[in-house]
């Protein structure tokens, strides 16, 4: 092993691709893009007799702030407030907790009762700061006078002059509690942000104050996406909302037809988990009907949703696509007007984020596993708790004035490092129950969520060979023989290479950034591991070594045992033949060899037509690895490795699977990937990570994308692409239990 840097700044190209994402998480919260210019665009729907116009003037935030806050002097903190006044509305008409306290399966897990625990947390600290009556610090969180409360002092206290300034200090409390309720954390799973993010849409369109927000709402989903560099994406939404949101995309797409978006969607359905015939009904009297309708739409799939810790009934889903094949061929295919090359079937095959009944809300747990339920004495200790874990959290942060470049001091606000003070050590005990609180770090995540993920994969692997007792062959032979389905797996973090290998038909997206943040697939086995591996999560920081050995042995496993002996033979009857690498690669036989090989391995995507710049791709980086040693044993080493780097293409499409809620975009994805690629080529003793083999890597990414959209959704796609974020610096040692450094320029405001 040997200490490695890159050789000079690399710069990066935008990834224009997006391959799965969750429409209502790809807004951030409060976010950095304002409209780089005014949007305007018009649509309408069968219910509607005229069109609707929709705009998003030139400056406005590409956020929930943004789009709630308006524009303005204070359209943020306007925002801001707005987001947590809703958050109260919430609670007050449809407070998970109290579905909770009332429902007979006190152990199974409410959707949401982790942001509304938030939710009370941040109204115990304002009421405290406001020093309200001990009726109010001492409130059940159940109750809604806790919340009206709150709510009826919210605007006074926060802007005493309505038409002056903000008070800043409850700004920043109203910020770091609205980023806890509305996008996911080590404490909150990231399901639990997509109910509260549905709440604030269902409450935008009820009150007729926010009058055109909704449609605001999802015109500036699509101007983010563009302006992040994003032309393709494919975004899943429910059957009750993506009809506006089709008709939007189509406006959206051609707005801009010298660089235009490809925006699509997918209708999503979680009735796969469902008892009986649930998702059959549901496929065929919902969805069905969104497929085959006539004229023109960018609904171009369905997107099988995951859960918590269930498995599918895949067979379900094949029996429906089976059945439906000539309906769903009047759309899909190479025929006059389809929508897409080959209908879209998206599956979450793997890890959720691993709340169950004892991974859930400190209050929920206590619910599930005290001997009875909160009496008058809960809701005073957790009020005190949280006093106590505040004043810790200020503390911690007064003694802790210094960190490093990748693991800075916590920020300086009244509340920062709060929910670590309450949640992180479970150090509530009432009544004989130490109160537990979900965390994605923790041994029990861990363990939940490999276990899940491997099931949903092995339950996947079963259901393909299932031979259906109509027919006779099985259900991966089935779609093998047919041109009609592209079946793509989500998360899939587990036992990856195995299905890569068994079912070569079936491609994967991957999104390392939120798999890590917030449905953690064994990366950081805590906290602080969470938080020194900064440089894996932001791409500016530290990554430990043995998290890029996991990470790339899951995705991206690139040994040459990964090859069977028949070509590791003729590798090495290869090597032994020719003087030089560049000779190995040059002689006609072998090329003739490699080309079968390449065009094998990446099918369908490889073909005649692109066989060569793959081959030169191959070349480049085979040179870069080993040209310039005399040493066989490295030309054997580089050949193999990045053969085996381009069989496992289908690991290479990225998707970001809700930017705002799960804190990934898709350009660090994308960064990221090239990082992990690198890293696992790099021969042992090199020094150098050469700057061209990192341009390299970045062509191979985004040619693999670009060929499997036009395989799979559209042949004549027209891309234009631009500069992204580069990188600065990337120093290492490739070893166990060691680090790797990253350092990338500022962003250009």
């Amino acid at each position: 092993m040997a200490f490695f840097s890159l050789t000079k700044p690399v710069a990066m190209q935008q990834y224009p691709f997006d391959y799965h994402s969750h429409f209502g998480g790809i807004l951030p919260v409060e976010g950095v893009l304002d409209a780089s210019t005014d949007y305007q665009i018009s649509y309408r729907t069968a219910k509607l007799q005229r069109p609707v116009e929709v705009s998003l003037p030139k400056g406005q935030r590409l956020s929930l702030v943004g789009i709630m806050g308006g524009t303005g002097k204070y359209a943020i903190e306007e925002g801001t407030v707005v987001l947590f006044d809703l958050a109260l509305q919430m609670m007050i008409e449809g407070n998970p907790l109290t579905i909770v306290a009332t429902k007979a399966n006190k152990a199974q897990y409410e959707r949401g009762e982790c942001a509304a625990e938030s939710i009370y947390v941040a109204c115990v600290v304002l009421a405290r700061r406001w020093a309200l009556s001990s009726a109010m610090l001492n409130a059940s969180a159940t109750s809604p006078e806790l919340y009206e409360e709150i709510r009826g002092l919210l605007r006074a206290r926060v802007q005493p002059d309505p038409s002056g300034p903000y008070n800043p200090e409850l700004i920043a409390i109203l910020r770091y509690f609205n980023n806890k309720i509305y996008s996911a954390n080590k404490y909150t799973p990231f399901d639990d942000c997509y109910k509260t993010r549905s709440s604030l849409m269902k409450a935008v369109m009820r009150d007729p104050k926010y009058a055109g927000r909704y449609d605001q709402w999802m015109l500036a989903t699509y101007a983010y996406l563009y302006q992040s560099g994003v032309r393709c994406n494919q975004a899943a939404m429910g059957f009750d909302e993506i009809e506006i949101a089709d008709q939007i995309a189509q406006s959206f797409n051609a707005l801009y037809p010298k660089d235009p978006s490809n925006y699509r969607l997918l209708v999503h359905t979680s009735a796969g988990y469902m008892p009986g015939e649930r998702l059959s009904a549901e496929l065929t009297e919902k969805i069905l009907p969104l497929l085959v309708e006539p004229g023109p739409s960018t609904v171009i799939g369905i997107d099988l949703l995951g859960t918590e810790t269930k498995v599918a009934d895949y067979k379900q889903f094949f029996k429906f696509l089976f059945e439906n094949q000539a309906a769903l061929g009047k759309c899909f295919g190479t025929g006059k007007g389809a929508r897409s090359a080959q209908l879209i079937c998206h599956v979450h095959c793997g890890e959720g984020a691993a709340s169950t009944a004892d991974n859930r809300s400190m209050i929920g747990y206590y619910y599930a596993n005290a001997a009875e339920a909160p009496n008058e004495t809960f809701y005073p200790a957790y009020s005190a708790y949280i006093a106590r874990g505040l004043a810790t959290a200020q503390g911690r942060r007064d003694d802790e004035p210094r960190g490093s470049r990748g693991a800075t001091p916590r920020k300086k606000s009244d509340v920062a490092g709060l929910f670590d003070e309450l949640f992180r050590s479970d150090s509530l005990t009432h009544g004989g129950c130490t109160l537990r609180r979900f965390d994605i770090n923790s041994p029990a995540s861990i363990a939940i969520v490999a276990y899940n993920g491997k099931r949903s994969e092995m339950a996947m692997s079963e259901s393909l060979d299932t031979v259906p007792a109509t027919q006779s062959q099985s259900w991966y032979s089935f779609f093998s023989g047919s041109q009609q389905f592209a079946i793509r797996l989500g998360h899939a973090f587990y036992y990856r290479n195995y299905m890569a290998q068994r079912y070569p038909l079936i491609a994967f997206d991957t999104n390392l950034g939120s798999n890590a943040i917030t449905g953690a697939s064994g990366l950081f086995d805590s906290v602080e591991g969470y938080r020194i591996n900064r440089g894996f999560r932001h791409l500016d920081g530290y990554i430990d070594t043995d998290v890029l050995h996991q990470a790339g042995n899951a995705v991206a496993y690139l040994g040459a045992n990964a090859l069977e002996q028949a070509q590791v033979a003729q590798f090495i009857a290869m090597v032994r033949a020719q003087t030089s690498v560049a000779d190995v690669l040059n002689d006609q036989a072998n090329k003739t060899w490699l080309y079968g090989e390449l065009t094998a391995g990446m099918a369908p995507i490889c073909n005649q037509s692109n066989i060569a710049d793959y081959y030169q791709l191959y070349c480049e980086l085979v040179l870069q690895l080993a040209g310039q040693t005399t040493i066989k044993s490295y030309w054997f080493d580089a050949l193999t490795r990045v053969l085996t780097l381009f069989n496992n293409w289908r690991s290479y499409l990225l998707g970001a699977d809700g930017q705002g809620v799960e804190h990934t975009d898709i350009q660090d994805e994308f960064l990221r990937m090239v990082i992990l690629l690198a890293y696992q080529l790099l021969p042992a003793g090199q020094t150098r990570v050469l700057d061209q083999t990192m341009v390299s890597l970045q062509q191979l990414v985004l040619n693999i994308a670009t060929d499997y959209w036009k395989t799979t959704v559209d042949p004549n796609v027209t891309l234009v692409l631009s500069d992204g974020l580069g990188l600065e610096a990337m120093d290492g040692f490739k070893s166990p239990a060691s680090v790797v450094t990253l350092r990338r320029p500022k962003p250009k405001k």
